[in-house]
């Protein structure tokens, strides 16, 4: 799933989507870059709203919560790897609804572990994220890697070749790191369980 920011102030948000005692009110600025395409990597509900976990601007190795009407979708397929979890609290704001990667999702401490650093808990978030960051092509990405042959690909910026048959909406270059819409990419929707390429 890939959303694209679309403002980045506690002022753009509904008034019920605020939350003053956590410090998300009017005046808060969210690290985001409008236009930028996200990958979201957890979604969750609170306090009525979908809230999309993705690496935005603060610079740090975990993901950060940020409200859904900050974002518009522009690929609204779901993970493959997510599963859905349900933990019902003893009220609505203690309830939590959850689609993510099944470390996450079932693991009510997982997030608290992420963020204290915990080796097993980044080294599961990091393998997730490069796999949810090549599911789907990103719109913020321009450049295309090339085919040289039924197994080479090659990097543009680089010009390095290296051997993929990957056909998910992106690669990424082992050797600059550069990442890449997939030429070998195949955007396969489903309308009333048939399969249907999209152009």
């Amino acid at each position: 799933m890939i959303v694209r920011c679309i403002a980045k102030f506690g002022k753009d948000l509904p008034q019920d989507c605020l939350v003053p005692k956590s410090g998300f009110d009017i005046k808060h600025e969210y690290r985001l870059i409008i236009n930028k395409c996200y990958t979201v990597y957890d979604m969750t509900i609170f306090s009525g709203y979908l809230w999309y976990y993705i690496s935005d601007e603060t610079g740090t190795s975990w993901p950060h919560w940020n409200p859904s009407p900050l974002f518009e979708v522009v690929e609204g397929r779901l993970s493959k790897y997510w599963v859905y979890s349900f933990d019902k609290g003893i009220d609505q704001r203690s309830t939590i609804v959850r689609l993510a990667y099944p470390e996450w999702a079932n693991n009510p401490y997982y997030l608290d572990a992420l963020t204290d650093g915990d080796d097993e808990e980044v080294a599961i978030y990091e393998l997730y994220k490069e796999k949810m960051d090549l599911e789907f092509p990103n719109p913020s990405v321009m450049e295309k890697a090339e085919i040289l042959d039924s197994k080479w690909l090659m990097c543009p910026p680089c010009i390095d070749a290296w051997e993929s048959v990957s056909t998910d909406g992106m690669v990424r270059c082992p050797k600059c790191n550069h990442l890449l819409h997939n030429p070998r990419y195949v955007n396969i929707h489903y309308v009333m369980g048939e399969p249907v390429i999209k152009k």
